[in-house]
């Protein structure tokens, strides 16, 4: 697969806007207090977590503004949030989006399966959003979607380093394969669809420099309905990576579940991540039916 010199439309027809799914959703913003700093108050005045509760369907998923702190020093170039399916349960995703230039956005999303926020979080690291640390997870699935303007000025996208190599002792060589290829295919135009919506929302009421989209600081200010859209379109993002993951592993989850998850509870809070298969999948495609499906194979109704 080659896709990622195969420029494709950011833009896709047809999809709800993110103003029009906004109508069905409404979000909880509550102080974090589960990643207060215990050495330090003044570093957890900006750490909030915020429940987006969906009018059509039966999710809470949350989202935190995140800071990184790999060893990577170019992870604190990016804006980043972490999306789980269901607050403190097993399953999460990274969403991280720098803006290069007014035509250059890049999007980085990690897809961590077998890991809860608890387990990456580093509450006491000397910052004032909640900082995260990726390498503490053994299984991280990666894709890079690159999104630039063509010679007409339309928006395009590109995926790079689609990785889902820590599952390969889980399922077998045609299953990564598959895997991959709906990252890399499917997911990632919609994701690029969203987070570009997203772009348009902050840059064109909001403009705060070429680095990040929205600084750490300057988050809270952001008026109630953008905010709600910039939410919205990184749950997005991590809410159908993870959603077609699990979607496309469907018939490998009991391997997954025996290998990988120790206790029932962890077993329903991975079942509630694939029933939601990405909130915003439900709300756009056509896809209720694989959502039912994927529900009945694990049991859920």
């Amino acid at each position: 697969m080659n896709h990622a010199n195969q420029p494709q439309p950011a833009k896709m027809p047809n999809l709800r806007s993110l103003q029009e799914l906004n109508k069905n959703f409404s979000f909880k913003k509550e102080k974090d207090t589960a990643y207060f700093s215990k050495n330090n108050a003044d570093n957890s005045s900006n750490r909030f977590v915020y429940y987006l509760q969906a009018a059509e369907i039966e999710a809470m998923p949350t989202i935190r503004l995140v800071h990184c702190i790999n060893g990577n020093n170019a992870s604190n170039e990016y804006q980043s949030f972490v999306v789980e399916p269901k607050d403190q349960c097993t399953g999460i995703s990274i969403v991280r989006i720098k803006l290069d230039n007014l035509k250059n956005l890049h999007c980085h999303i990690d897809i961590l399966p077998f890991t809860a926020l608890k387990d990456i979080a580093e509450p006491e690291n000397d910052s004032k959003v909640l900082s995260i640390n990726t390498e503490k997870s053994k299984f991280v699935l990666k894709m890079n979607i690159a999104i630039s303007q063509s010679d007409t000025d339309e928006p395009m996208y590109t995926v790079h380093n689609v990785d889902v190599n820590s599952l390969e002792d889980f399922i077998t060589s045609d299953e990564i394969i598959e895997l991959k290829r709906i990252l890399e295919f499917h997911a990632a135009k919609l994701i690029a669809h969203y987070i570009l919506e997203g772009h348009y929302i902050i840059h064109g009421n909001y403009q705060n420099n070429t680095v990040s989209l929205v600084s750490e600081n300057d988050l809270p200010q952001i008026p109630r309905d953008q905010m709600n859209e910039l939410l919205s379109a990184n749950i997005a993002a991590g809410s159908i990576a993870l959603g077609s993951m699990y979607q496309s592993l469907a018939h490998s989850t009991g391997i997954l579940f025996e290998n990988a998850v120790s206790n029932q509870n962890q077993q329903n809070s991975l079942a509630q991540a694939a029933a939601n298969q990405g909130i915003m999948q439900i709300y756009s495609l056509d896809t209720v039916a694989d959502a039912v499906g994927i529900a009945m194979m694990l049991g859920m109704v």
